[in-house]
């Protein structure tokens, strides 16, 4: 605890706890060990030569340990290719979200079905052919303002990547 010059707490919110890894003479491996603090101690002494594969599934703050671990040992280039990736991921996950959330992701048929309903409150009635290409046009669009590369839409809503270039300009 910290303690001012009388040895009296000033600060019960903190303390500080030193570990003696060399001290520490465990001889089994991470599975082993029932206890917490133990376990703790033979990661953080062994960390370097441990493998994912070392560390049960439902140890799930050692798994993070482990990554961080693995992500601080990169070079600074890897570490900015990492970064990037995950960013890139969550990106993807949250159009991923976003479409869901719109019904885009849930089939083209409930898309269209939902299309159309509106289409009819606002009385517009054109032909299911004519929905249909709307449809894939403002899906088109839609994925377009959400940065998706144009075979990517392509392949989505089967319009050709002359038509998308077209609605990009």
């Amino acid at each position: 605890m910290l303690k001012d010059e009388d040895n009296n707490i000033f600060f019960d919110k903190m303390s500080f706890l030193l570990i003696d890894l060399s001290k520490f003479a465990g001889r089994k491996e991470f599975v082993q060990y029932a206890d917490d603090k133990e376990k703790w101690c033979y990661t953080i002494k062994n960390m370097w030569r441990m493998k994912e594969a070392d560390i049960p599934e439902k140890n799930g703050i050692f798994h993070e340990l482990y990554e961080e671990c693995n992500i601080s040992k990169l070079s600074d280039m890897e570490k900015q290719d990492y970064e990037k990736s995950v960013l890139e991921y969550e990106d993807v996950k949250e159009a991923m979200k976003y479409h869901r959330k719109m019904g885009i992701t849930e089939g083209f048929e409930k898309g269209l079905e939902k299309g159309m309903e509106k289409g009819r409150e606002e009385g517009l009635q054109e032909g299911i052919e004519k929905g249909r290409e709307g449809a894939l046009i403002q899906t088109a669009r839609n994925l377009l303002t959400l940065g998706i590369s144009i075979a990517d839409i392509a392949k989505a809503t089967g319009l050709s990547e002359e038509q998308i270039t077209a609605l990009q300009h």
